[in-house]
């Protein structure tokens, strides 16, 4: 009998299967995929562009179209692995800086500053594992052939040029030193890269000794153990020499006079009448190290990073109409060419416009020429104005303004032009000065200026114009140093006494105070044909110079070398006899020459 029979079921009970004592787990058997009729495809769905370029790009893309660049999460500067070897670099060139500077005649200082910054910088990059890029090296080759320029020129224009554009290409070089962009740079960059270096300059010190040190990677964080204990050992070390040579010392020079007298020859600056002086430098030196530093801080941790955008975006976003722009620039063009067409006799008639009108060589020429520069440079800074904030969406409205931009920089010009005949003719009749022969030069490379200002207008360029500005001054003072100056306006003074026109003698002593003139001077001295009477007024010219030359070698070593200045102290020494039979004399004091009716003092014996 089957006890699981359905009778022994209770009613309603549902019957039992018998289980085991035992079942092994056993996993859910998978769901088979249901059978499903063939389906036609069908298009994939259509993703709008921005969603797809959105997909396809990183989050961390940023948009080219702004400037600048705005990453999600802007990456920290990276630190300097090295801040106290960057240290010692600074100290260096700021004690080399104080002792060839300080109290020191003009000479070499400009040129061993340019050195030592490039020097400094390319070490810095060194010592940070840096890579310098091509364009970095351009800039500073330029920078480098300014400076050592100023070794081989001594006009003051000449050397105030090359000056200015060392200042500008330093600031270019520190804005733009690890990424090597500066080509790219408009006006904003300049200026940009002018404030970050100053600011650098006064805060980079301890914001480069201390910044991140504790967050600093494991490799970088054993570079700044290494720094510390270097500078802690170099500092020990010196605090352990000082007394023990200050003991041998004594001992040495007792035991030696001689050696004795020249220690206190080299300790003489110690004593209380140098030792303000010696505080003095002492202060420079650290004012000159806390800023090189600086400098070199932000060369390292904040010009590795593309500043400048392919797409340009403006400063200040166009706000004046066409209608507006072209007003002003219809009625200057109008204004200019009233101007010229009224006035066209008198700018280009020359001396036979001089007879008519009454007016002397002098009147002409000083009549409104700095008025006609002023009016050009106006002119050239309104029409940047002007393409900077006006609105120009169409075609033809950038082809209106760019047609009365370019009409009104034609007629400028012809003001330039104008304006470089009245000082030709002021030149012809009183001959050469410096003033006159830079302005002559300046004039033709702002008619460059101008040129470039309406070819980068036509080619919707002209925010490379600071490019065009900055080559435009470095063009400009090698040309200045390839005219020289002083040596060309002495050779065309000296023409002009032999032709019999008139000569100033005092003008060679008392305004051409630089060295160039010299080997020129000596060259019409030495000429045979020279007239006696010009020869010994030249002489006496010469014989003055020599004198004041001499007292300022009195006063001067070798930081105030220059090349111009060692070969006139060559020419002198060669025509020694010949200057000493021109004898100075003395009045009101001093000793020097009568030179036509003016009396030129030479020597002071007084100071």
């Amino acid at each position: 009998m089957e006890s699981n029979s359905e009778e022994d079921l209770m009613p309603g009970q549902p019957p039992v299967a018998p289980q085991p004592e035992f079942e092994p787990a056993v996993p859910a058997p998978e769901a088979e995929p249901v059978a499903t009729a063939p389906v036609e495809p069908t298009a994939p769905m259509e993703i709008p562009a921005a969603e797809a370029r959105a997909q396809e790009s990183p989050k961390t893309e940023t948009n080219t179209n702004t400037w600048p660049p705005i990453p999600e999460k802007a990456p920290a500067s990276p630190l300097l692995r090295h801040p106290w070897f960057l240290l010692l670099v600074a100290l260096a060139a700021a004690v080399v800086l104080d002792l060839v500077s300080y109290k020191q005649q003009p000479g070499i200082q400009w040129a061993l500053f340019v050195v030592l910054a490039i020097g400094g910088s390319l070490l810095a990059a060194f010592i940070e594992k840096r890579s310098v890029p091509a364009g970095s090296y351009v800039l500073a080759g330029m920078l480098g052939v300014s400076g050592i320029l100023t070794l081989f020129r001594g006009e003051g224009y000449t050397v105030m040029s090359l000056v200015l554009f060392g200042l500008v290409a330093l600031v270019l070089l520190a804005g733009s030193f690890l990424n090597g962009q500066w080509a790219r740079f408009r006006v904003r960059e300049y200026v940009l890269s002018a404030l970050d270096a100053s600011l650098s300059a006064l805060i980079g010190l301890p914001i480069g000794l201390t910044d991140g040190s504790k967050n600093l990677p494991t490799d970088q964080a054993a570079d700044h153990k290494r720094g510390r204990r270097a500078a802690a050992a170099v500092i020990r070390g010196v605090l352990i020499s000082l007394p023990l040579l200050f003991i041998f010392a004594l001992l040495l020079g007792s035991a030696d006079l001689v050696f004795g007298e020249q220690l206190k020859g080299l300790v003489s600056w110690l004593s209380p009448k140098n030792l303000e002086d010696v505080l003095r430098q002492l202060a420079i030196i650290l004012v000159l190290t806390w800023a090189l530093f600086g400098v070199l801080w932000m060369l390292i941790t904040h010009t590795d990073k593309r500043k400048v955008p392919e797409l340009d975006e403006p400063l200040i976003k166009p706000f004046l109409g066409l209608t507006e722009s072209a007003i002003v620039l219809i009625s200057l063009n109008l204004l200019f060419a009233a101007f010229l067409l009224v006035q066209f006799r008198y700018f280009f008639a020359g001396q036979a416009n001089i007879t008519l009108q009454g007016f002397t060589y002098a009147e002409y020429a000083r009549r409104g020429f700095f008025e006609l520069l002023a009016a050009a440079f106006i002119a050239w800074l309104l029409h940047y104005a002007l393409s900077s904030l006006t609105k120009r969406e169409k075609g033809a409205q950038r082809f209106l303004f760019s047609l009365l931009a370019s009409l009104l920089i034609l007629q400028v010009g012809l003001v330039l032009v104008s304006a470089f005949q009245r000082l030709s003719l002021y030149e012809q009749a009183y001959g050469f000065t410096r003033d006159r022969l830079v302005a002559h030069v300046m004039m033709v490379f702002l008619g460059l200026v101008l040129l470039s200002s309406m070819l980068l207008e036509w080619t919707h360029s002209l925010k490379r114009m600071a490019l065009v500005l900055f080559i435009a001054l470095f063009a400009f003072s090698l040309t200045l140093s390839a005219l020289n100056v002083d040596s060309l306006i002495a050779h065309r003074t000296m023409d002009r006494a032999i032709n019999g026109e008139e000569f100033d003698p005092t003008y060679l002593v008392n305004f051409l105070n630089g060295e160039d003139a010299v080997p020129t001077l000596f060259r019409y001295y030495d000429d045979p044909t020279l007239p006696k009477e010009l020869k010994d007024t030249l002489g006496k010219v010469l014989a003055c110079r020599q004198a004041r030359q001499t007292e300022d070698e009195k006063a001067s070593n070798w930081t105030g070398w220059t090349w111009p200045r060692m070969r006139a102290n060559t020419l002198y020494a060669d025509h020694a006899s010949a200057l000493a039979s021109y004898r100075m004399t003395r009045q009101e004091d001093s000793l020097g020459f009568l030179l036509g009716d003016t009396w030129v003092s030479c020597v002071d014996p007084g100071n």
